[in-house]
């Protein structure tokens, strides 16, 4: 069974943005998928860099990335316990969101952000934090 990917914000904007490391995204991208929490980081992201919103969801649709709309009761508490003890590394609610899905699932969190890959290895619960960065 090949890898799967779990893409925070930063890495789905590099494809949407021709930012660095888009080229990594775009090798896994079928084997991704997003919450919908991080998906709302990224089209915020774009109507704040001038894009209509609906020009936004329609790039976004492009895509046809899977999108994760739950958020269980334990992850709620694997994510509320990671928000509460890695503050050090300046988490918001979306990271830790992201991170969460990605260890529930048993896939790879992939982002732009360097501060992620002190989490890699991290076992909280039954689930382990792995993170690739993609620049």
């Amino acid at each position: 069974m090949k890898e799967r990917f779990v893409l925070d914000a930063s890495a789905l904007l590099s494809i949407l943005l021709d930012e660095p490391g888009q080229s990594r995204v775009n090798q896994i991208l079928d084997r991704s998928q997003i919450h919908a929490v991080n998906l709302a980081e990224v089209i915020g992201r774009l109507v704040r860099a001038g894009m209509p919103p609906e020009k936004a969801v329609a790039a976004l649709g492009r895509l046809y990335l899977e999108v994760e709309e739950e958020f269980e009761t334990k992850q709620a508490e694997f994510c509320g316990a990671l928000l509460g003890t890695r503050r050090d590394l300046g988490l918001s609610l979306g990271d830790c969101v992201c991170l969460t899905m990605a260890a529930s699932l048993n896939a790879v969190a992939v982002t732009a952000d360097r501060r992620w890959k002190e989490l890699d290895g991290t076992a909280f619960n039954d689930a382990t934090i792995r993170v690739e960065l993609i620049r």
